[in-house]
């Protein structure tokens, strides 16, 4: 919280990791605080930047997938930020949020993303479902 008094003061972006990072060590017995995973039969794909600065999201993702690693698809952007939208900071009045990221690797995240998204729901729906909807061009 010390590194977050001054940056809030005169409203210079704050990120939040290692305050967040500070919190999930302290937790006691982790894994029950977790989104359980392991029983689940849902196909997941996890989106991550690794430059992420509001929390670990990258291997928060891997620590989803060592619960189960059958049908998890993790895609890792490794100069993007945390909100894979081209967003490296977001004023919210009050202060500015470091979402983290080079707005360059932030923009390729977004369009690979998105792509990736689309194309993985179709792949699913086509082949993994009782029912298929009519493919458009995208």
């Amino acid at each position: 919280m010390k590194d977050m008094t001054i940056p809030l003061l005169i409203k210079s972006p704050i990120s939040y990791k290692a305050m967040y990072s500070e919190a999930v060590r302290k937790v006691k017995d982790l894994p029950s605080k977790t989104i359980p995973v392991a029983n689940t039969k849902a196909n997941i794909l996890l989106l991550a930047g690794e430059a992420d600065q509001l929390w670990d999201s990258h291997n928060m993702a891997l620590s989803i997938k060592d619960q189960r690693p059958e049908n998890i698809v993790i895609q890792s952007y490794p100069g993007a930020g945390h909100t894979l939208q081209g967003l490296k900071y977001v004023d919210a009045e009050a202060t500015i949020i470091e979402f983290g990221g080079e707005e360059e690797e932030n923009q390729k995240a977004k369009v690979e993303s998105q792509t990736l998204i689309l194309e993985t729901l179709m792949f699913w729906i086509d082949y993994r479902s009782p029912f298929t909807l009519p493919r458009r061009e995208i």
